[in-house]
Order: C-alpha cells, then structure tokens, then sequence
C-alpha cells in the first residue's frame, strides 16, 4: 500500500498520468487484499503488470479462497482492472459449486440449504449485462450439476427461459418442458432403489466419491430424462398407487400412457405373485384383482388391453383369481371385437379367450373341491366327460360323491350341459341288475362280521348301490329335486330288481315315510314291507316269481328249502337264505345244516368265517353235529393256508378264531399243531419241539409264539 501512495503522488507531482495509473491500481490492489485480510497472494502480483488471463488467475482463487460478497466481487474487478462480467460468472459458477455439495453432505433438509444461495446467485446474474455469455455458461453448468440436484436444476432452466425470451431466434419450448419436468420431480418421491447405471454416471462426476447421497434414494436421477428411452428409470416406480401420477407427466416425456399402465400392472402382478408363493388363491382378492381392473381400463388402445389382460391372466395360479382376470380379458375382448366389426381375427380371438376363460373357471371348480388331479385337469377342455369321469371314480364316499355333484353344477353353469341327463345315465346305470347283483352278501359281511337284521340296509349295499345312494345325498344337498320327482314317475318302467335297488338308495335320502308313501306302505309297515320286496326282487333274479303278497302268504321254511334244493350251487342264493334266516329268525336244523354243508362244500372260507360266528349262538342245537365241526375246521385251515397274512397276523387270527370256536373239542390238537409247525415251518419264532397234548396246551404255544413275534 505505502509504495502505491509514494507512486500516485510521484506521478502527481510530475504529472505523469501513466505512471500515476499504475501506482492507483497498485494501492487499490494492496488495500483490498489488506481489507480482505487476504495473505495467499504474493507481492509480484500486486505491483507487477500482468496479463488478463493472468489477473482472471489470480481473481478465481480470491473467489475460491475468500468469502465474499457481490460488493467485493466488483472491488476486485475495479482493482484488477477486469471485465465484471466475466468475473460475475465465475463467482456465479463458485456459489453454485458450493450448493451442490449441500447434496453431498446428507443433511436432512438440502433443499432449504440450497434455497438462500440460489437467490444469492439470481442477485449476481441480475448483474450480468452480456446475455450470450450468461446463456453459454448456463448450458455448461447443466452439464456439470449433479442429477440429484433439482433445485439448481430448475434454477437454471428458469433463467435459460429468462434470457432467451429475449432472444427471439431461440426457442423456449425444451425450457418450459424441463421446469414442469423438474417440478414433477420434486414433489415426487422415489420408491425403487438406485439402479447400477445410475452409480456409474455418478462415479464420472465424483471419482472420490463413489457412493451415492442418501437424497438418491428420494429422488430419481434428471439426466436419466434426457435419454432417448427414459423407461429404465420410469418402470420400476410404476405400480397401482404412482401410474395416475405418471400419466399426467406422460405426454411432457412424450412416452406412451398405455405402455406405462401395461408396466404398472405387470410389477403389481409380480409383486403378488411374489407374496403369495404362486400358491392356488381359491377365493378372488377382490382388492388386488379391483386395483389392477382400474388400471387396465384406462388402456385407450383396446388391442393392448387384451394383450396385458391376457398376460395377467396366464400369470395368475388357478383359483379365483385367475377367473376373475379371465373374464376381464374377454369382456376387452367384446368391447375390441365391437371397435374392429369386420375383423374376422378379431371374432376369433374373442372365441378362444372365451373358451379359455370356461376352462379356467372349470379349473377352479376342480381345485375348490379338492379333485383336481391329472385325470380331471386332462379332460377339462371335454366337460361332459369330466362330469362322467368323476361320478365314475369319485362316488364311493359320500363327501367326495357331494363335492362331486356340486362341482358339477357349477361346471353346468360355466357350460351348457344337461346335468339331469348324465345323472340319470349313471342312477340307470348303478341301478341295472346286470352290473352287479342287487344282493352280494358275501363282500358285506366280510366288511362287517356281524350281520344283525338292523344291519339289513349296510349289508346289501354292494359297490353300485354306495355309489347310487352317495349320488343320491349329493343330489338333496345341492337341491336338485327334479332328479327325484323323475324317478319317481319313472319306477314302475323299472324292472323289480331295479325298483327295489332305488327304493332302498332312496331310504337314506328322503327317509322311510316318503319311500312308504311310493310304495303304497303305511309309515309303520314301511320297513317289513321293503325288506319283502327286496326278497321278491332277488327271488325273481333266481327264477322264482313272487309278489310280495306271496311271500306273506307262503311258509318261509319252505321257501328256503326251495331255494337251497334249486341253487345249492349259486353262493349267492346260499346267502339269500342266511339273509332270510336272519330276517325272519329261521333256525331250523336241516336248514342251516344244509347252509354250512354247502358252504363247506364250495370252499367259500372267507364268507363261511364270517358268517359262523356271528350266527353260532343261535346254532347252540347244531355244536356237536359234523358239519359244524367240519365247517369250523374249514376255517381253521383257510387262517393257516392264506398266503396274503403275515406270520404273527396268522397266529393272532388263528388264536382268535380258536378262542370263538364252541367246539374245540372236537379238534384234535395235535393235527392241529402239525398243521400250525408245517405252515410256519420257515419262521424262527415258533419252537416246534414243544409238546401238545390238549387244547389247553396249544393255546398256551400259541401265547408263547405271540410274545416271541411282539417283544
């Protein structure tokens, strides 16, 4: 400073304008970095002449070094002897240097950090005079400001507007667009995470800095908008709560609103699917399948519409859902099929997505009720055959037969088909005398073992009867009395083995005042009354003709010696008069002595064990005869000869059987015993050189063998 004062009053006093000049820009020089405190600048700048390029040096580090302000900024253009405008746009380019790292030190609220410098730096462009350069410098700048950074974003897009509505050969229209954009963007709050590419291109900008500002992850990166395809960063963050925000911006990007809403549902779909594990969803989400609805309907381009329906649609697991979705594409479908009415494809499209929404409602049908098995799902596209195919193997149990029929209703309403008919084929069917007998007694007592006249109804019950009575509760369960009424009007075109086989399936189903009331019974004798027509019927099936009248009227005694005298060949015509014995408490001594002869004869173990012991205590007369004791015998032998029992289940059922017979004896143990060594001669367990002398010391061998087969 002192030199400049001695300079200026040496070229004072010799009036020497020059050097007087020099020494002034020297003085102001000095007594500003003096007043700035100022101590980075070395003395040779201050009192040697330089050059502009040199001076512009010198000027950006006191702007970087120092803090100050728009007055200091002139004072320093005045005492370096600067063009301001030059140096008002690096000053204007330092403030917004130091914004942008209010980004990068994740405080909570940048933007209010940002607020103040901006009207800061609108102060100093103010100040700028040269419009050209105002506008070079802006598009670097855009360049440069980090893609995060919006409020200096729209701050220059603002003053880009500003000076070139001035300019009347630039055109405004990129700048209005990337304000609206900008201000999108700001209220908007991101709801993806960051993507790879996004990382990259902040990498380019901060070396040093490679991880990316937690505002990342609340704002979507700007420069990703300027790209030709800006879908990258837009798809993730559609979904049913965004794409309404999205299509407002949608003609400013100048992108399809109907590829947006297509993206939108296609990450709700896969964000469901996600949840729940592609799991079958019975019931519809009415909520989920309602969102995606209000989406697909706002799809102006109705050929797209069917398309991401469609794609929906075949995305879904079986189940509500899914059926839901088929019917929307159909009814976009319709509304397309009204839109192209000369296009032949169009009406085929319609078809086959019509088709496929019924199979997919069928599909359902079968996994709501638990049938849906490889079998069923095959013969979905056939729905009169899978009607058939699942009476035919879904009718032995009566919870699956009522499954059954109500899938079958249902499957009548998605499709056209006469229910009523297919259920008449199969009643007809399992109804039929030639199928199978009306009474095979043989199976039912081995299922039972104790056939007491309560058990009447159970023991007659063979496979086709089960299956026309489960079909029968079906049908009441799902109301379908019209079934009914028409077998009732149809019985008496029935033969009688068929009209005793549907009285009794009716029994159960409408009870034994509505089965009296067609049969012309009164209530009380209802019972008595079917258990003789159902005698008559298989009567007729052995060639012998009665009406129930005559078989009130005739001895049952003599009946049964008939029948016995007749058939003693047919098996089921020896049980017929168990049945009849046990009916009509028949315990004759040369008929049950013929029964069990006859069985015996025909070597029917199986039916003769269960028979014998459940009849035997009426039989008390009969204990000591040979055939009782031949047939008890009979049975000892099936227990050791059946080749399908394990070992220790063969003593088990041969002690049981042992333990039930009444005449023991009269059974040699010791043949019994040779018999028992030469069936299990194999097995380690049974020790055969222990002594049998009585019955009391086979059943004490027996115990022994049992221990050694259960420790």
């Amino acid at each position: 400073m002192l030199i400049g004062r001695i300079g200026m009053k040496l070229g004072l006093f010799l009036q020497k304008t020059e050097i007087f000049s020099e020494f002034d820009s020297i003085y102001r020089r000095a007594s500003l970095l003096t007043k700035q405190n100022i101590t980075c600048v070395t003395v040779d700048v201050v009192v040697s002449p330089s050059s502009l390029e040199k001076k512009f040096d010198v000027v950006n580090k006191l702007l970087v070094s120092s803090n100050c302000d728009l007055s200091t900024v002139h004072e320093y253009c005045y005492a370096f002897e600067l063009p301001s405008n030059h140096v008002l746009i690096a000053y204007f380019n330092k403030i917004l240097t130091d914004l942008e790292k209010c980004y990068l030190a994740d405080s909570e609220n940048p933007e209010e950090d940002v607020k103040y410098g901006l009207r800061h730096a609108e102060f100093i462009i103010k100040d700028i005079k040269d419009e050209e350069l105002i506008l070079k410098n802006l598009n670097m700048l855009l360049e440069k400001v980090g893609p995060y950074s919006y409020e200096i974003f729209l701050f220059i897009e603002e003053q880009l507007l500003s000076v070139s509505a001035n300019i009347q050969t630039i055109s405004c229209a990129s700048y209005e667009l990337n304000i609206k954009l900008l201000k999108f963007l700001k209220v908007y709050r991101r709801i993806s995470v960051p993507l790879e590419e996004e990382l990259n291109y902040w990498r380019t900008f901060h070396p040093t800095n490679s991880k990316l500002p937690s505002i990342a992850l609340k704002r979507l990166p700007f420069n990703a908008f300027f790209k030709k395809s800006p879908y990258s960063v837009i798809d993730p963050e559609l979904n049913a709560n965004t794409v309404s925000v999205w299509l407002k911006i949608a003609p400013l990007l100048k992108i399809s609103s109907d590829q947006l809403i297509i993206v939108a549902v296609q990450n709700e779909v896969n964000k469901y699917l996600e949840k729940i594990c592609d799991h079958i969803v019975l019931n519809p989400d009415k909520q989920f399948v309602s969102s995606i609805n209000e989406m697909l309907v706002k799809i102006s381009v109705p050929e797209m519409a069917v398309g991401c329906a469609s794609w929906v649609t075949n995305r879904m697991p079986a189940g509500g859902n899914r059926v839901l979705f088929a019917t929307m594409t159909v009814s976009f479908a319709a509304q397309w099929s009204e839109v192209a009415l000369a296009s032949q494809n169009v009406r085929q499209v319609y078809k086959k997505l019509d088709a496929l929404r019924q199979h997919i409602a069928i599909e359902r049908e079968l996994y709501k009720y638990n049938i849906a098995t490889e079998a069923t799902l095959c013969l979905i596209s056939s729905p009169y055959e899978l009607v058939e195919h699942l009476l035919e193997n879904y009718s032995l149990i009566a919870v699956q037969t009522i499954k059954v029929c109500r899938a079958s209703v249902n499957i009548s309403s998605i499709v056209d088909i006469n229910l009523k008919n297919i259920f008449l084929k199969f009643i007809n069917k399992w109804l039929n005398a030639s199928v199978s007998s009306l009474v095979n007694l043989d199976e039912s007592f081995m299922s039972n073992g104790y056939p007491e006249k309560r058990d009447l109804e159970e023991g007659i019950c063979d496979e086709n009867i089960l299956r026309t009575i489960h079909l029968f509760l079906g049908l009441r369960e799902i109301e379908l009395w019209d079934v009914f009424e028409l077998l009732k009007r149809n019985l008496h075109e029935m033969d009688l083995v068929q009209q005793c086989r549907c009285l009794f399936c009716l029994i159960p189903v409408l009870g034994f005042t509505a089965v009296a009331e067609i049969i012309g019974a009164e209530n009380s004798e209802a019972e008595e009354t079917l258990v003789s027509f159902m005698c008559v019927a298989e009567l007729e099936s052995l060639g012998l003709p009665f009406t129930v009248k005559m078989l009130g009227n005739n001895s049952k005694l003599e009946l049964i010696h008939t029948i016995l005298s007749r058939h003693f060949s047919n098996l089921k015509a020896l049980i017929l008069c168990i049945r009849m014995c046990l009916e009509y408490s028949i315990w004759d001594y040369s008929v049950w002595e013929l029964i069990l002869k006859y069985f015996s004869e025909k070597s029917v173990t199986k039916s003769l064990q269960a028979v014998l012991p459940s009849v035997q205590g009426k039989l008390m007369h009969l204990w000591h005869s040979e055939t009782f004791i031949s047939a008890w015998k009979s049975i000892l032998q099936s227990i050791l000869k059946d080749e399908n029992v394990a070992p220790k289940d063969k003593i088990l059922k041969l002690s049981k059987a042992l333990l039930r017979c009444p005449c023991t004896s009269a059974i040699d143990p010791e043949i019994l015993w040779r018999e028992i060594k030469n069936a299990l001669s194999e097995e380690k367990n049974v020790d055969s050189s222990k002594p049998v002398h009585d019955i009391s010391s086979l059943f004490l061998v027996l115990k022994n063998i049992s221990k050694n087969y259960f420790k």
